[in-house]
């Protein structure tokens, strides 16, 4: 697996009606000096970070077909993120404490 299929794969683990495409995610590997191409390493804590605030940012500015609707999933979402920071031993309230998730359906 490559880091570019590891971030996308995490994307859709904590919301998985988020689908971003490859350019989006190369450019985020490649913003924090990660090959996308290069052999994933099993639980590392960048991809899930990376992924986290992907997640975060597309719900938060969803104004196209990119973006993740939430639909009446806001508080899953929020749920799946505190669940995956526990994971990887981040501080939850630094991703969705400081953090309001908008729903994007509504933002069409």
């Amino acid at each position: 697996m490559t880091n570019l299929e590891a971030l996308k794969g995490m994307c859709n683990v904590i919301c998985n009606t988020f689908y971003p495409d490859d350019s989006t995610i190369k450019t985020m590997l490649f913003n924090d000096g990660i090959a996308s191409n290069d052999d994933a390493i099993p639980k590392n804590p960048k991809i899930a970070n990376l992924a986290i605030k992907m997640v975060l940012g597309f719900i938060e500015s969803s104004r196209s077909e990119n973006g993740v609707s939430t639909s009446n999933f806001e508080k899953s979402i929020t749920r799946n993120i505190k669940h995956w920071c526990e994971a990887y031993g981040f501080n939850p309230s630094e991703y969705v404490e400081v953090s309001t998730i908008e729903n994007g359906s509504n933002l069409w």
